[in-house]
């Protein structure tokens, strides 16, 4: 009944013609709705059917329009994009995947039929709806591919980061290449407006590619239980074709700048060749920390001898190509460009090569950045900026910068130590993890030192460098000699008779206190005969006498009394 009444209306009063068709078109969509429901509840979800009906209804809209004569009515079949929309952002909500369940045969019908009444109507609509109906349904078709793509690489085990990051950056290489492949065979409906298909509709899929290409770069490019291939990979040759991509995208689009924003055109040779450069880099570090065992993490590789080497003379070698080309265009902004990234790599050199010490390493980066430079300031002068105007000066730079790179390679620093220059070592094992450690040094360590103070001594850790450390030395605590009272006993000390020696097998002595007490000894030792004493220690100090106790054993008891400076004295 609303659409009867709209179409009553149309001539009278258009405004209550298009609210009256507005009404009715609303009641058709929730009839559809209701429609969806009934039928498909217990077999697929409702948005499918009303997307399916929703096509069909924009075709009967477009034959009644037709038929009535009604523009208005005109309208409506083209509420199919929005509808689209909608059913792809609610199965993106609920990540549905658009390769299975039978809700997905909706897409068959939509698509198909966006598509033909595109075809059909476009010449009959205003350019401005033209360009935004085209526009929709290729973004729309994008996401929905864009969106089936990220799920099937999220759903890659674990190792596959580079085929998730190649993978997805060939694809928007290969959206662009296909798109410019069309433009060029001027097929419908790239033909239509080609400006707007090879320039602002692919501006998502380039800013998706820049953000890949910046990201992507600090992956080690290693796939799971395959061999790393320097060239030959996943993430290098998705690199490749989304570098292609852009290149094909910048060229092109440099025609359909609009007026505003044709003074930055220039800028996108300029960003080219950086992420070009970037990604160069990237591939560089990836090879030589395969091939060099070396960890893929940011304080290893910026401690690599071999990585700042390799990284210093292919800067140099860019720089020098780049000096070279803008001679021959005569460009003096490209050969500043190069002579920028030349002072880059001699601060390097100055602040970075130089702080690691000597070794072949550094030798190799001085002579090697020395002899481009030397083949920069003869074969690449700065163009000149008018022909009366040369610049005498620069081979006063050149031979400047020559000298300042080249010196540091033959100074005198010595070369830094390794494990290899010594003729023996042993291993210190040190428990825990602690900025400082205190070990004691072996005895074999004294026994095989040249020097007394131990300075042939060097620590090294498990890389082969130097580690500092300091020697502390042992030091005997001084002992204070005290006196001691000590009570003695003169005693009168001589011989046993030769029966009484014959007996005891020995020689033997005997003393005899006045009181008649007589103590036998027998020791070899004992050769004085006289005047002896008898002393009684205290208790502290009788602990070194034990009882039976041999001739050896007293004097080391006496030793030890000794030692702890004990003085005998008579009271």
């Amino acid at each position: 009944m609303l659409l009867g009444g709209a179409w009553l209306w149309r001539s009278e009063k258009k405004e209550v013609s298009w609210a009256l068709l507005a009404g009715g078109i609303a009641f058709w969509i929730v009839a559809l709705t209701g429609a969806s429901q009934l039928a498909l509840a217990r077999y697929a979800a409702e948005w499918s059917g009303v997307l399916a009906l929703l096509a069909a209804s924009a075709w009967l809209w477009r034959y009644l329009s037709g038929r009535l004569a009604w523009r208005a009515l005109g309208y409506s079949p083209w509420l199919l994009w929005p509808a689209m929309l909608l059913a792809l952002l609610y199965q993106i909500e609920e990540r549905q995947i658009f390769a299975a369940g039978w809700q997905n045969l909706a897409w068959c019908v939509a698509l198909p039929c966006a598509v033909l009444m595109l075809y059909r109507d476009d010449a009959h609509l205003p350019p401005r709806i033209s360009r935004t109906l085209h526009l929709s349904l290729f973004w729309v078709v994008l996401l929905a591919l864009g969106m089936e793509l990220f799920w099937f690489v999220q759903s890659l085990p674990w190792g596959m980061d580079a085929w998730r990051s190649g993978l997805m950056m060939a694809a928007g290489g290969i959206v662009i290449l296909l798109v410019h492949a069309a433009l060029r065979r001027d097929l419908w409906p790239f033909k239509c407006w080609p400006a707007l298909y090879g320039a602002l509709a692919l501006a998502p899929v380039a800013a998706i590619l820049l953000l890949l290409l910046v990201l992507a770069n600090l992956q080690d490019g290693v796939v799971f239980q395959q061999r790393y291939l320097p060239v030959v990979n996943p993430l290098e040759e998705g690199a490749a074709f989304a570098l292609l991509g852009l290149f094909l995208l910048a060229r092109f689009s440099r025609r359909f700048l609009p007026s505003p924003l044709v003074k930055y055109r220039a800028w996108a040779p300029v960003v080219l060749a950086a992420l070009a450069f970037w990604w160069l880099n990237g591939g560089l570090m990836r090879a030589l920390a395969w091939y060099g065992e070396v960890a893929w993490s940011m304080e290893t590789l910026w401690h690599s001898r071999l990585i700042q080497t390799c990284f210093a003379l292919f800067w140099m070698l860019t720089a020098l190509i780049m000096m070279l080309l803008a001679t021959r265009r005569r460009s003096r902004r490209e050969w500043l460009c190069g002579a920028v990234l030349l002072g880059i790599v001699i601060v390097k050199l100055m602040l970075v090569d130089s702080a690691r010490g000597g070794g072949l390493a550094r030798a190799i980066a001085f002579i090697g950045v020395a002899i481009l430079v030397l083949i920069v300031g003869y074969f690449s002068p700065l163009p000149p900026q008018s022909r009366r105007r040369k610049m005498k000066w620069m081979k006063a730079v050149v031979w400047s910068a020559l000298l300042s790179t080249a010196w540091p390679a033959f100074s005198r620093d010595k070369a830094p130590e390794t494990p290899q220059d010594y003729a023996t070592g042993m291993m210190l094992e040190a428990t825990g993890s602690s900025p400082w450690y205190r070990v004691s040094l072996p005895l074999a360590l004294y026994q095989q030192s040249a020097w007394p103070d131990l300075r042939d001594v060097r620590v090294f850790n498990r890389q082969g460098d130097t580690v500092p450390f300091a020697l502390t030395a042992q030091k005997t605590p001084s002992v204070t000699p005290k006196t001691v009272a000590l009570r003695l006993f003169p005693l009168d000390m001589s011989p046993v008779s030769p029966r009484e020696g014959e007996r005891r097998g020995s020689e033997s002595f005997v003393l005899r206190s006045k009181t008649g007490v007589e103590i036998h000894l027998e020791s070899d030792d004992v050769n004085a005969v006289g005047q002896s004493y008898l002393l009684t220690l205290p208790e502290e100090m009788t602990a070194a006498f034990s009882a039976g106790a041999t001739a050896p054993e007293l004097e080391h008891a006496c030793g030890q009394l000794a030692g702890e400076g004990v003085r005998l004295c008579q009271p």
